[in-house]
């Protein structure tokens, strides 16, 4: 059956047998789909639940794969690209937006600057 034939559906989005099948190999693959979603599969992997500290955060679009063994990278790389701060809080991770602290002289981040 050719790819575009091979499609099945997943937390509401279109995925290829090869994204849908990923987890047999130890990796589980998304494509454009909710944090909040990623997150419920990436669970059962990870050592602490993770979760969203808000509909923000939950409802970030996500792309990529996330080795089962290495759920901390992964969770790493999400601080990385979205400006994230995942914070260990009462048995579980909170992926929170990181918050911009201010420069040491009082001065506005260069980015809220025109």
């Amino acid at each position: 059956m050719p790819p575009a034939e091979s499609r099945r559906a997943c937390h509401g989005t279109w995925h290829d047998a090869r994204t849908a099948t990923s987890w047999k190999s130890g990796q589980l693959a998304f494509r454009l789909q909710r944090l909040s979603d990623v997150l419920e599969d990436v669970n059962r992997y990870s050592r602490l639940p993770i979760v969203a500290e808000d509909e923000s955060v939950a409802s970030l679009i996500v792309s990529g794969t996330v080795i089962s063994d290495n759920v901390t990278g992964w969770v790493a790389s999400l601080e990385h690209a979205f400006g994230l701060d995942a914070i260990e809080d009462d048995g579980k991770i909170v992926l929170k937006m990181a918050v911009k602290a201010p420069p040491p002289d009082g001065s506005p981040p260069a980015s809220d600057v025109l």
